[in-house]
């Protein structure tokens, strides 16, 4: 019986042992994971930070599926080492657990830039459920907030302050606060939506400077017209 361990329980992870269990019906399954929480969706967060949803509609596997599948989960025990010759994995719990097959999925981290302050209260970065625990809590006594980033999920984390009835603040490094790696529909549609936003001010890189004084004659002027937002 082969022995496989993942360590890691996002979307990756969790795909990994169901696919593995349907190619080897006998092998034993071990998950690891630093978090309290089955696998669970990440892109619903801001909708948890606005209060749409609680925390049951987030996880999408349920303990019975961890038993139907055979794979064992193992909540908040971080892997902390890898022994190769031994084939083992160390725990924080201080457990040691053989392997015949190891998966890493641990995902990515949200980068926080190296300024001063960042380690303040109230300074929060948006990647797991325990984050948007933190900010929906911190969020019941505060009115403003600043919105670093100006991806999908920050700018969806500030819809969801937004409704929340937080004024919200976006900086972003982009020219348009829309990216260009997303495609002219999604651009075109997202503008169409978050242009209609109250409470939201957008602070983008000045035009005039990148462009000379007539500025860009491109989507970002209509984009200026429609919402609240500020060149630096």
């Amino acid at each position: 019986m082969k022995r496989y361990v993942i360590v890691g329980n996002g979307v990756a992870g969790t795909t990994a042992a169901e696919h593995i269990r349907h190619l080897d019906k006998d092998g034993k399954i071990d998950i690891f994971t630093d978090e309290s929480t089955p696998f669970y969706t990440r892109i619903r967060l801001p909708e948890y930070i606005a209060g749409l949803v609680d925390e049951e509609k987030l996880i999408l596997r349920k303990p019975q599926w961890y038993r139907t599948t055979g794979a064992e989960l193992h909540l908040e025990e971080c892997v902390q080492g890898i022994d190769l010759e031994e084939r083992e994995v160390h725990t924080a719990k201080g457990t040691a657990y053989p392997y015949d097959r190891l998966l890493l999925t641990t995902g990515s981290h949200s980068f926080v830039p190296p300024i001063k302050g960042v380690e303040k209260p109230g300074v929060f970065s948006l990647r797991s459920l325990t984050d948007a625990k933190l900010i929906r809590d911190y969020a019941l006594e505060a009115k403003r907030a600043i919105l670093i980033g100006g991806g999908v999920l920050g700018l969806e984390a500030g819809n969801g302050l937004r409704r929340r009835g937080i004024e919200v603040t976006v900086v972003s490094s982009f020219q348009d606060y829309f990216p260009d790696r997303w495609t002219f529909p999604v651009r075109k549609s997202s503008r169409n939506r978050w242009k209609r936003w109250d409470s939201v001010s957008f602070w983008v890189p000045n035009p005039r400077k990148l462009w000379g004084a007539k500025g860009p004659k491109d989507s970002l002027w209509r984009v200026v017209r429609s919402c609240h937002v500020t060149w630096y």
